[in-house]
């Protein structure tokens, strides 16, 4: 009785440990090792495919033609950049303090791309009007004289932007983007729930039960 006893508490003794071994093994299976990375992609995504909906279209369109005027004209003196600057700052915090609600971590979360946007274009107008003012020998208004770089430059713009919405037609249709599912917030609620699978509470078995 007394060998029996010590074999039972033997079995109990080395048991734990190795029930506590198998939890920790089977916690880390069971944690996906590429969340973060898959989650960073889907976000990215989702992201670009819903800034090439329709209503954006145009201010791609004024993007491209942008770096495309500036390539072909550069203003190149420093003052006309400095002046841009100090405008996309002043405006772009105007604007955003108008937009402004907080918190601080949600309202960025949200509308971090849509900031980047209010400073952006002050910066681009200022700099691409400094531009055709310096070069005022080569511009009618705000186009330039030669047909040629300018219709050129519409035909990229036009030609890469339609590219960038068939582009988001595609990826529609294979099924990988939702319009529905996938608005304005699809990229945020991949954010904030990156960080459920830290706490091995939310870790799930195989029949779906924590």
């Amino acid at each position: 009785a007394g060998i029996n006893c010590s074999k039972s508490v033997w079995k109990e003794a080395t048991a734990a440990p190795v029930c506590c071994c198998i939890t920790r093994v089977r916690i880390k299976r069971m944690a996906p090792a590429d969340t973060s990375s898959d989650k960073e992609s889907m976000t990215s995504l989702a992201f670009w495919v819903h800034s090439c909906r329709i209503p954006l279209l145009p201010i791609w369109f004024l993007v491209i033609w942008y770096i495309y005027i500036v390539a072909m004209f550069g203003a190149g003196e420093s003052s006309v950049w400095g002046n841009a600057v100090g405008i996309g700052i002043i405006v772009g915090c105007v604007l955003t303090g108008n937009m402004y609600h907080g918190p601080f971590a949600k309202f960025w979360a949200e509308n971090k791309w849509p900031t980047f946007r209010v400073f952006c274009i002050p910066f681009c107008v200022s700099s691409y009007s400094a531009t055709a003012a310096d070069k005022s020998d080569e511009f009618s208004f705000i186009f330039p004289k030669d047909a040629g770089i300018t219709f050129g430059g519409l035909i990229l713009a036009g030609v890469i932007t339609g590219a960038l919405y068939i582009w988001r037609l595609c990826i529609i249709r294979k099924g990988l983007y939702s319009p529905e599912g996938g608005t304005a917030k699809a990229h945020v609620e991949l954010q904030e729930g990156e960080g459920k699978f830290d706490d091995p509470s939310n870790i799930q078995d195989g029949s779906g039960q924590a």
